[in-house]
């Protein structure tokens, strides 16, 4: 089954990132080559400040406005870089989980799209793809 995912933000990482990267490989090859303790330590290092990066500075993903991301127009449902023939979607998913909306389309295409965002804006999703897609099921 494939998957669509949209992604809500592209956050472009900083080139500090890729540069920590290279040297943690250099130097856990450049340790295992030589043995030294030394090496190992420095990737080690290395590895816990891409970790910071990871755990403290990614991007919240809740709080995206799904109204970027999604629009119908020449008859195509087009979320993210996903199109969808409007004739085609029959039912779509929309609903509340821990706060954050969830909105799939797990029938279409042979396999399912999934976007998570601002909850606060569910109603508000819910009635553009009534108003768009009056065709359409919109499951909760």
């Amino acid at each position: 089954m494939m998957m669509h995912r949209v992604s809500l933000k592209q956050a472009k990482q900083p080139r500090w990132v890729y540069a920590i990267a290279a040297v943690a490989v250099c130097a856990l090859i450049g340790s295992l080559i030589s043995g030294s303790n030394l090496l190992f330590a420095l990737a080690m290092l290395a590895n816990l400040a891409l970790i910071w990066r990871l755990v403290f500075c990614s991007p919240e993903i809740n709080s995206a406005n799904p109204f970027a991301h999604i629009k119908v127009e020449k008859q195509e449902l087009i979320i993210g870089e996903a199109r969808f023939p409007v004739h085609e979607v029959r039912k779509v998913a929309i609903e509340r989980s821990d706060g954050k909306g969830l909105l799939q389309l797990p029938y279409n295409g042979g396999g399912q799209l999934q976007l998570v965002f601002d909850g606060s804006y569910l109603d508000d999703l819910k009635a553009y793809i009534q108003q768009n897609m009056p065709h359409v099921e919109i499951v909760t």
